[in-house]
């Protein structure tokens, strides 16, 4: 377990995310009532399972004139908003973050999810610093594996934000 005292970025540590985290409810912009759907197998868990379930976080996204990015920056003024972009089922979930891009600071939680949506037994299994990822472009790699400029791939996202992650495993 990562120590809680780690920093996220200058405004977030460990300790403080795993608050965001547990106890609170867990939501979700998919219309499924009974099961959350992973983002990487979409197969779906039932809630009633009470499942082990991981999401990736980072504190800044591809497309930040997204509205749902503008209002976290709103409801956290003056810091970064850390946000789940990513959400997924223990058997698609890594504990370690896949290529941590350098220039964004992300984590990786996974927590239990109890039939009634609440997040219970948070736990932070990776972070990366902005000054200690690898050195890639998100962006370059969107259109390089789609043939497609990255405008319409943001276009293609539709009301999803999008972080480093979310190129490796939406594409």
């Amino acid at each position: 377990m990562i120590n809680h005292d780690t920093r996220i970025n200058p405004d977030w540590t460990v300790a403080q995310l795993l608050d965001l985290y547990d106890g609170h409810t867990y939501e979700t912009k998919h219309d499924h009532p009974d099961r959350f759907i992973c983002d990487f197998c979409a197969a779906g868990v039932a809630y009633s399972s009470t499942p082990r379930v991981a999401q990736y976080v980072t504190d800044r996204v591809l497309n930040p004139d997204h509205p749902v990015w503008q209002s976290k920056m709103r409801e956290y003024p003056g810091k970064r908003p850390l946000t789940p972009l990513a959400t997924y089922c223990e058997d698609c979930a890594a504990r370690r973050l896949y290529f941590p891009c350098e220039g964004f600071n992300e984590a990786r939680v996974f927590f239990t999810l109890k039939e009634d949506r609440t997040m219970s037994n948070p736990e932070v299994t990776d972070v990366s610093s902005a000054d200690d990822g690898i050195p890639w472009n998100p962006r370059e790699l969107s259109e390089k594996i789609t043939g497609v400029p990255w405008e319409a791939n943001a276009i293609l996202a539709g009301d999803e934000l999008w972080g480093p992650e979310s190129i490796l495993v939406k594409h």
